[in-house]
């Protein structure tokens, strides 16, 4: 069997277009058409210049003499651009990647052959993530503690504005110079570097405190809350939260001996300070404690103490700490509070045992801030991270943990793991007649019944585009991952309705299951997923198709 060129050019991924020399269009292919919208009869014989491409993205004119894609039969060069723009029928703009490549008969330029794809989606994910990592940016400069990031090695590669405003130096002063030669030399605070030099193990300390120079030379003491960095499941270095304690420390150390210390700490100290005793009834806060706790005195705490304002789920964790303490052990916690008055507040605390003249405990003694928007940005960080702006759904690198533990669940107790991956058919078409806002909305009410055809332990997530992976935790047999897919087809053909539209749609589903298909890698389950997907789509759509 012979195909001919339409043939063969119609099954294409990317739009096809043949110019003679003087930038006349002589074929076209059926994706061309679908993406530019103008038939075939209406684009042979047209200027391609003129027709699509005659006007640049800041809508400054583009003259035929300026354009690449033109020059390619006259130079005999093959022309590739990741980012050219076309203009429509309708006269929407049209994000493509271009190549133009000369067609030589008997040693003469005789055409030239364009192909070129839509990128419009590449560009929303670009803007996308420039706009995740802009907010991220923001609330780091905005941050009243200092946050630094460095690498395995000790380099700065983060430096905010309140750490810069601490020690004197500029981010443009320290960036990629190393932390261990200029604010903490390791010759003069050795157990700082020794204590850093664990990271690539994993065993970096979640709370320190050290002293650093300024650029003055001044020592200023910064209690630190440390976070690893990952990449590829690799430590790749530590961003780092510091509060600059050193006026606190010289109070400390200034009223230690004195005899009035613990009432001056209580009333100035802006963070809660408080003694307990054994039994766990409060013996005296601060004014910043009684504030947290939203009472005006110990008295009227309840005759529980600290515990009764604490959410019951962390009682047991704080209860435990209380133990460590009074058997002569410091410790860190952080936990949520509910005030008298119903305010939710997130506290860390470091308490440390009150010892008698010989040496007995005999109560707490605790420091606790308040770290409840530092909770939320940790919190809005997260949701950025592994989670779809648009949808919330899980996003492509939390899909993939969540996959990889599936898989060595399965393993373990010799269980299935589907994996689907889902296209809505012909969603494109509603983007471009209704808007990508109607489009968006879309997603929103896909996302959302997708949720509802799987189980709590199951995984809906967002690829991109109009694509969606579901992973199936737990899979009997391959006959109940089909029964999962008939439900979603059932169920996203019923209409949705969209800013006063009513919609149908369906969607191509393809489905791989894990030990059916002789891997437990999840980047080839995703792919054999995907190329079952397509055979779906071929087979008619709006179906699903095993791997």
């Amino acid at each position: 069997m012979r195909l001919n060129l339409r043939e063969i050019t119609a099954v294409m991924g990317e739009g096809l277009y043949v110019m003679d020399e003087k930038g006349r269009i002589t074929f076209t292919n059926h994706e061309a058409q679908v993406l530019l919208g103008w038939t075939e009869e209406e684009l042979i014989d047209q200027d391609a210049h003129q027709l699509f491409h005659f006007k640049k993205a800041n809508n400054e004119p583009h003259p035929s003499e300026d354009c690449e894609i033109r020059k390619v039969v006259s130079s005999g060069q093959t022309y590739r651009s990741e980012e050219e723009v076309f203009w429509r029928r309708d006269g929407s703009r049209l994000d493509v990647a271009v190549c133009s490549r000369p067609l030589v008969r008997e040693g003469k330029v005789v055409c030239s052959v364009a192909t070129f794809r839509d990128i419009t989606e590449r560009k929303k994910a670009e803007i996308t993530l420039k706009a995740a990592k802009d907010y991220v940016d923001n609330l780091i400069n905005a941050a009243n503690a200092m946050v630094v990031e460095l690498d395995v090695k000790g380099n700065v590669k983060v430096f905010n504005p309140a750490a810069e405003m601490v020690t004197g130096y500029t981010l443009a002063e320290l960036k990629g110079r190393n932390w261990f030669e200029i604010i903490v030399p390791r010759d003069r605070y050795p157990e700082v570097w020794e204590m850093f030099e664990r990271l690539p193990a994993g065993e970096l300390l979640q709370h320190f405190e050290n002293p650093i120079l300024t650029k003055s030379g001044e020592e200023r003491h910064i209690l630190w809350q440390n976070s690893e960095v990952r990449e590829n499941d690799q430590i790749v270095g530590l961003v780092t939260f510091g509060i600059d304690i050193t006026e606190r420390k010289r109070a400390e150390e200034a009223l230690r001996d004195q005899k009035e210390f613990l009432n001056a700490i209580l009333e100035s100290e802006p963070e809660c300070v408080k003694v307990m005793s054994a039994d766990g009834n409060l013996l005296r806060m601060n004014r910043a404690g009684l504030a947290m706790l939203e009472v005006d005195s110990i008295e009227e705490a309840p005759n529980e103490g600290l515990i009764s304002f604490i959410l019951p789920e962390y009682r047991d964790a704080f209860s435990a700490l209380s133990g460590r303490v009074f058997r002569g052990e410091p410790g860190v916690l952080e936990f949520p509070i509910k005030g008298a008055r119903g305010t939710l507040r997130w506290l860390e605390t470091h308490s440390t045992p009150l010892r008698d003249a010989k040496g007995g405990v005999v109560a707490s003694v605790s420091v606790a801030r308040d770290i409840t928007e530092r909770k939320k940005a940790e919190a809005q960080i997260h949701q950025l991270a592994y989670y779809d702006f648009l949808t919330h759904l899980p996003n492509r690198r939390l899909l993939l943990d969540r996959l990889k533990q599936s898989l060595v669940q399965a393993k373990r107790y010799q269980r299935s793991v589907a994996v689907m991956f889902l296209d809505l058919d012909r969603f494109k078409l509603i983007n471009d007649t209704l808007g990508h806002d109607v489009g968006d909305e879309l997603l929103k009410a896909v996302a959302t019944r997708l949720n509802a055809c799987v189980r709590s332990g199951d995984t809906v997530a967002r690829q991109g585009g109009d694509e969606f992976i579901i992973v199936l935790a737990e899979v009997a047999q391959p006959p109940d991952a089909a029964l999962v897919a008939e439900k979603i087809i059932g169920t996203l053909r019923q209409p949705i309705s969209v800013n006063g539209h009513e919609l149908q749609i369906t969607t191509s589903i393809g489905i791989s299951l894990f030990p059916v298909n002789g891997t437990d890698d999840a980047q080839e389950l995703m792919k054999k997923a995907d190329t079952a997907m397509y055979a779906a789509k071929e087979a008619g759509r709006n179906g699903y198709q095993f791997c």
